[in-house]
């Protein structure tokens, strides 16, 4: 494993966002990614979430993150839904969400296009303790086969420094299966009795809810890259690689896009 070499001047939480986020190929990729979705912050390691409901130009993105520049532990994630027109959310639990919620349940058909598959597969754990990465990378395999055999196109990414994510859009599901619903609520149920098809895997099952959301692709986490992966990344991934100062030494970042493949 690759000792970490991060730019000394990293202690600041605003040298970050400027060493990373300003990168106009960082900002542009994970620009891509938002089209009809939030972009949700988890600005510390509080429980504390700010959702922006629409991101309309790239540098935006770099704007929104410099706000919360003294926070260095932040985070992002976007939706696993497509919107029409994306309702904005209180994370007050009290009358004000539940309004909300009333008047997005009544609206639901008019304001959603389509939900995403996605299948996050967590670090195994021991005593409360993340451990094991070879044996989350080989449960993460035995998903790439599972999607493979169905056709599926797919892409996957690291979700930290010990877990990822597949991601499998609506239409593409909806288009290879071709008895899947068109309907949201129902597409939900579908990806639920697809994964529990999958044998030795053991996937996170909180993510299928249509207001669930996942990690950004090209945004920090836990100070690595959450970077979409080819086969080759995927079977011999080691988290040092993916170092913010590492990926922009050894990847060509221009339309790299989320490596989708079948």
């Amino acid at each position: 494993m690759k000792e970490k070499n991060e730019n000394s001047s990293w202690r600041n939480p605003k040298d970050i966002i400027d060493y990373w986020y300003g990168q106009p190929m960082i900002q542009y990729n994970i620009f891509k990614c938002l089209k009809d979705r939030y972009m949700t912050i988890k600005p510390n390691q509080d429980r504390i979430l700010v959702r922006y409901n629409k991101i309309t130009s790239y540098g935006i993105i770099y704007n929104v993150l410099r706000k919360w520049n003294t926070q260095k532990d932040h985070k992002l994630y976007m939706d696993i839904t497509t919107w029409k027109s994306m309702p904005l959310f209180s994370y007050n639990t009290g009358g004000t969400r539940q309004e909300q919620q009333k008047t997005f349940n009544n609206d639901f058909e008019k304001n959603v296009m389509d939900v995403d598959l996605v299948i996050d597969i967590d670090a195994e754990k021991k005593d409360g303790k993340k451990v094991n990465l070879l044996g989350t990378i080989e449960r993460a395999k035995k998903c790439r086969a599972f999607l493979r055999k169905y056709n599926l196109e797919f892409s996957v990414w690291n979700s930290s420094s010990n877990g990822f994510q597949f991601f499998v859009t609506g239409e593409e599901f909806r288009k290879k299966l071709k008895k899947s619903t068109r309907k949201p609520i129902k597409k939900v149920e579908e990806y639920i009795k697809f994964v529990k098809k999958m044998k030795g895997v053991y996937p996170d099952f909180a993510v299928y809810d249509l207001r669930r959301i996942i990690k950004l692709p090209y945004s920090l986490c836990d100070g690595v890259v959450v970077m979409p992966l080819d086969d080759s990344q995927l079977d011999r991934f080691d988290p040092m690689d993916y170092t913010p100062s590492q990926v922009l030494q050894d990847f060509q970042l221009r339309n790299r896009g989320l490596r989708c493949r079948k």
